[in-house]
């Protein structure tokens, strides 16, 4: 590590990769007088640098030894008494009866006594003792009666540091998306099985191989499962929300099952789907107050005088984001109609709700707009101004049905479009929500 000089005494924290180890030196300038401390059980290596100049470069070498087995052991031995204790509070938030809690007690303490007083051999017994608490407390919380299920698999997960997460990514096929579920138990489980099947949105299927039952790795507690996934059809009414992807997951230990969720999400509460016409008259800023045909009563098949001959409808098609932080996505109006500066167009998107329910609709224009829902109008903004989702927020009220959003938008030059996000009132994507082109 190189460091050309810091302005102020500075901290620097290193996750070591090679596993659990002793760091015997650091190799630094003698002129800069450097600490560091080094964390066995995490192996996490803090190196405190003071004060000194941009001209002075700082090596840093880190020396050490590879982990011994005794290092190892005792990493585990601490990895079992942190999981039990983090057990033990979560437990007794629960108010759980004492002959639950006795065994996970037993193995806080068997796993908490000094292992820096022993050698390897007597480490090792330690750790398989205390390994054998660890069942013993398992089985105890599968069997005891007077505990509700929830609280039971909370602190079974506790007691062996399992941790589940999902993650999302391209796939090879563009309508497709990877997904990836992981489960992993800081606490080795020999024989621990996995079975798993993916949770997908409607109208998904499966495309790659992911579900099945494996065995968890006792050297480091980890499984991973990918598969593929893309809409059975063309999304023609695409869901407007958050599309949920994952697995649903058992794990199996000496005869317990203990379900395991892993989800991921994917931000699709901007509206895609549009029905565009343009370009009408903005010239002295005085297309707002205008009242051009299409809002006097919508007709996807009538075409209209426009500033470029005749102005006929267009549509915007949905695409899958990426990712929830490509899910902001704009209507582009600028390329579409000509001419563009000083110019109106009118957007109309129709929402389909499978209840009535309250909803948020985030706008965000450049320049000025209107805005009406069901036909009356929820926004006026005469402005011009820069492009942003969520610049005004709309409390609104979606009925049973098909729900019209109109907006007309000005543009005095440059740049021109819009944005549309629709979610609950506290922010979050809502359900049993879509789009159409088909009002």
């Amino acid at each position: 590590m190189v460091l050309h000089g810091v302005a102020k005494p500075t901290e620097v924290a290193l996750a070591l990769q090679s596993g659990p180890s002793t760091v015997a030196a650091l190799d630094v300038p003698t002129s800069i007088p450097v600490l560091w401390e080094h964390d066995a059980a995490t192996d996490r290596l803090t190196i405190h640098v003071p004060a000194h100049p941009a001209t002075q470069e700082t090596q840093i070498r880190v020396s050490g030894v590879p982990a011994t087995g005794a290092i190892k052991l005792r990493h585990r031995l601490e990895t079992i008494g942190a999981c039990a204790t983090d057990a033990l509070k979560t437990a007794a938030g629960y108010d759980m009866a004492a002959d639950v809690v006795a065994p996970i007690q037993e193995t806080a303490k068997a796993a908490n006594a000094d292992g820096a007083r022993y050698d390897e051999d007597e480490l090792y017994r330690r750790v398989s003792a205390t390994t054998d608490h660890v069942q013993g407390a398992w089985e105890a919380l599968a069997g005891a009666e007077s505990v509700n299920e929830t609280s039971r698999q909370e602190v079974m997960a506790r007691l062996v540091g399992l941790t589940a997460s999902a993650s999302l990514g391209a796939a090879a096929d563009p309508e497709a998306r990877e997904i990836r579920a992981s489960v992993s138990t800081r606490v080795p489980l020999p024989g621990a099985k996995l079975s798993a099947t993916p949770v997908l949105p409607n109208w998904w299927r499966q495309t790659g191989s992911g579900d099945g039952e494996r065995g968890i790795s006792s050297a480091d507690g980890t499984l991973s499962l990918s598969y593929s996934a893309k809409p059975e059809k063309a999304m023609s009414e695409p869901a407007l929300g958050a599309l949920v992807f994952g697995a649903d997951m058992t794990l199996e230990w000496r005869g317990v099952r203990l379900p395991v969720a892993a989800r991921t999400s994917l931000d699709c509460s901007f509206v895609q789907q549009w029905h565009l016409i343009g370009s009408f008259s903005n010239r002295d800023g005085k297309g707002l107050e205008a009242v051009y045909e299409p809002e006097k009563g919508i007709d996807l098949t009538a075409s209209y005088p426009g500033l470029d001959g005749t102005a006929k409808w267009q549509t915007t098609t949905w695409r899958l984001p990426t990712a929830s932080d490509d899910a902001a996505v704009f209507i582009d109006l600028e390329p579409r109609f000509k001419p563009k500066d000083q110019a109106i167009a009118y957007a109309v998107a129709y929402i389909v709700s499978d209840e009535e329910q309250e909803a948020i609709l985030s706008v965000g224009t450049d320049d000025g707009c209107k805005v009406w829902l069901n036909g009356e109008i929820v926004l006026t903004h005469p402005e011009p101004r820069a492009p942003s989702p969520g610049q005004d927020h709309l409390e609104v009220v979606l009925k049973k049905g098909v729900n019209t959003v109109m907006y007309k938008v000005a543009n005095e030059f440059g740049q021109w479009g819009l944005f549309l996000q629709v979610t609950g009132r506290d922010g979050v994507p809502l359900s049993g929500v879509r789009t159409t082109l088909k009002p």
